[in-house]
This record gives C-alpha cells, structure tokens and sequence, in this order.
C-alpha cells in the first residue's frame, strides 16, 4: 500500500493518470460508438467499413513519417538547452513537411483508387468512399501532429481533454444517424472523417504564439533538420513497418478467404471491444517518451523497468475480467452473430496487455540512439506476422488474426529483454564517463 501510495504522489504519474484518465473516458465513449456501428450493420459491410478505417489509418501514419517521436525527443531537447523559441520553430518546419508528405500519399491514392478498390476491397463501387478516406486522412495526419505538440509541451490535461472531446463528437454523431435510421457504411465514413478535423481544430488553438512567430538561424535550422532525419529514417520505417502489422490481419483475410468482409467483420467486432488496452498503451506511452527517451543512467532504467514489474499483476486482473465480460456478452450480439469473435477476442487482449509493458521500454533504444534495433525489431515482426497469416488463415480465418497479434508481442517482449541488457551495458559507460552533474 505504501508503494502505490508513493507512486501516486509522483508528477510522472500523475500525468500518466491524467492522460489515462481522458484515454479511458474516450473509450469509454468510443466503445459504445463502435458497438452502435457494430450491432447496426451486419459482417459483409462491418468488414467494409473496418477497412477503409483502416485505408485512412494508415494513409495518416504514413505521413508521419516518424517525425512526431522525433520532433518530441528534439523539442525536449532544444527546451532543456534554452532555446524554446527555437523548439517552436522546428515544430512549425515538422507540420509543412507532414502535411506536404501525407497530401503526396493521399493524392497518389486518390489517383488509383479505381485499381486498388478492385484488386483489394474487390468493390469497384468502393471508388468514391475510398478518395473520400483519403482527404479524411490529411485531418488525420494534422489530428496526429497536434497530439504530438500537446506530448511534447507536457499539456496532458488538455491532450486528455482534446482526446475525449474527439470520441464524444463521434458518439454524438452516430447516435444521430442511429435514431434518425441512417446509419451506414457510407454515413459511418463520414464520421470518421469529419471527427479528425474537429480534434486537429482544437489541437491548433493551443498553440503558442511563438509557433508561428518563431525563426530559427538558418543554419541552425538545416543542423537540427538533418540530426533529426538521421533518427527519423529508421522511425519511420519502424511506423511503417508497425501500420503494416496493425492492418496486415485485415488485408490478407479480405484476400485469402471466400467470405473475406464476413471475417474481417468479426475480427473488427473483437478488436473493437478490446481497444481499452491500446488506449492504456497509449496514455502511458504518451506520458513517458519525453522522460524514457532522455534517461540514460542505470539506476533510472532499472527503477522504471520496476514500476512496471510490480504493475504486472493488476495488469493480468484486468485482462482477466476482460475475458470473462467478453464471453457473457458476445453471444447476445445480433442474435450470436458475432459470437466467433469471442475467441478472437481473448487472443488480442492478452496480445495487446503485452504491448503496455513494451511499447514505453522500446523508448530506451530512442535515449541511447539506436532506432534502428526497433526497426529490425518490428521487420521481424511483420515477417512472423505473414507467415503466421498465410499459413493459418485459409483454415482459422479471423482466429488466425488472433495467433499472429499475439505471437508478433511475445517475440518483442523477449527481443527487448536482450536489448534493455545490452542498453544497461552501455548505460555503465555513459555513466562513468560523465560528470555527476550531468543527468540527461
């Protein structure tokens, strides 16, 4: 009692809690959003809908191109340096190259539409709610980099607030086009289209005046550009990489089964249900990337690595009595038509639980500048993930979704362990070799 006491009077947790606390609130509201949308359509345009969503998704975290971890770990930098005008600065540089970048990725996809819905949603009349996912991705994108900016100013109380406030628009809006009956694949696109620009609307009014006022030498600036881009390149073929996996289930059931949107319909009714442990993942990932990607001493490694040690066993309750809702509560959706994605569902709460303890250690790599370890990381994953696909899903279908989440989070909670032991190595010699004085 005395230790959860000690660790909830720490700054560091209660931003954790604040952002947790707006996370858990906005699934909160998303989770009845997406059982409306769920219990409203049947699978074949359930399956539909999950995959634009996830077209737009990615199409959005492409354009990051690793610039929002980046730009953080900079920003924090150039701050604790004395120069915030200059953070600023470099901010404003991040957001003209993202939004330059994703409307690139979003025009060539408009573009060949035609052929992409054809070959891979196999529904040519598709077309026209697909170009409309990808002008929905640049409010995406620019939703991503305000959230960004939030994290790197430490204004969790309104990335909280901001992060609520996009899942109460959302719910608002699809239980009007459930009571008024007009609910559907194309009214759904909508919402989470429009839903982006409104969060990206009140993102932008926080920011300072300096963010557009700001100037950089242009030197300087050109220094700091390329610094970061020596990190960037491999982060974002690790976001790449990680989009890829997030979707990958998704792209191969639609093409690897005769009722290709049936299955996908029932991996997303699971997945739906399950995202309060991302949102979790996220809330402590938020908080703890600008402290993570700056501690490089021992002792604050093995202490933080501790935390989440002793947080283990309320993480496995809650997985637990996830499980046990679940199986009392699917066989009544539509009648048991969703009642296959109860298994699934079990596979993906375990895998994502895993994520918890790994994405924030995957943010040592990031302080002692070895992005690249997550990049082989994360390719190694994709690969497992396909061959895990390919070879089960003709005869488990979504269930094959399930093994392969699970399965990709095992392999990184083991290839982290090896890494965080060679990182205390290196943390031995950045420690005797620099002065007391210098905490990084």
């Amino acid at each position: 009692m005395k230790f959860l006491i000690d660790i909830a009077h720490r700054p560091l947790v209660r931003n954790v809690a604040k952002v947790a606390t707006g996370n858990i609130a906005g699934n909160a509201l998303n989770f009845i959003a997406v059982g409306l949308i769920t219990v409203s359509l049947d699978a074949l345009p359930l399956g539909l809908f999950v995959s634009l969503q996830a077209a737009m998704l990615f199409i959005a975290q492409f354009s990051d191109f690793g610039l929002n971890t980046t730009m953080i770990k900079y920003y924090r930098d150039m701050e604790s340096e004395g120069s915030p005008v200059d953070a600023e600065a470099l901010l404003r540089r991040m957001l003209w190259l993202r939004l330059a970048i994703a409307g690139l990725f979003a025009g060539t996809c408009i573009v060949f539409a035609r052929p992409i819905c054809g070959l891979w949603l196999k529904d040519p009349d598709a077309v026209g709610l697909f170009r409309l996912i990808c002008v929905g991705a640049l409010g995406s994108s620019v939703w991503m980099f305000c959230q960004a900016s939030m994290q790197a100013r430490q204004q969790f109380g309104w990335y909280a607030i901001l992060t609520s406030g996009n899942h109460l628009v959302r719910l608002i809006l699809v239980g009007v086009l459930v009571f008024m009956h007009r609910l559907n694949v194309s009214t759904a696109v909508y919402v989470i289209i429009a839903v982006p620009f409104v969060g990206a609307l009140g993102g932008a009014l926080l920011w300072p005046p300096d963010f557009w006022k700001a100037r950089m030498d242009p030197a300087e600036m050109q220094r700091q550009t390329s610094r970061i881009w020596g990190m960037t390149k491999w982060i974002f073929l690790s976001t790449i990489t990680c989009s890829l996996i997030m979707r990958l289930d998704i792209f191969l059931l639609r093409g690897m089964t005769n009722e290709g949107s049936v299955e996908v319909g029932i991996l997303g009714a699971a997945n739906n249900f399950a995202q309060a442990f991302p949102l979790i993942t996220m809330a402590i990932s938020t908080v703890l990337l600008p402290k993570i990607a700056a501690t490089r001493e021992r002792a604050e490694m093995l202490r933080i690595v501790r935390i989440f040690a002793r947080a283990a066993p309320l993480l496995m309750v809650g997985v637990g009595l996830a499980i046990v809702a679940a199986h009392l509560f699917f066989p009544w959706i539509r009648g048991g038509e969703y009642e296959q994605s109860v298994w699934v569902f079990d596979l993906l709460v375990i895998g994502f639980s895993i994520s918890v303890v790994v994405n924030p250690l995957s943010f040592f790599c990031l302080a002692f500048e070895r992005p690249q370890w997550l990049t082989w990381m994360n390719l190694s994953q994709l690969i497992l993930n396909v061959g895990i696909d390919v070879v089960l899903i003709p005869t488990l279908g979504a269930l094959a979704a399930g093994v392969s989440t699970l399965s990709v989070r095992l392999f990184a909670l083991i290839y982290l362990a090896f890494a965080f032991g060679r990182l205390l190595k290196m943390a031995d010699r950045v420690t005797d070799s620099e002065s007391p004085t210098a905490r990084l």
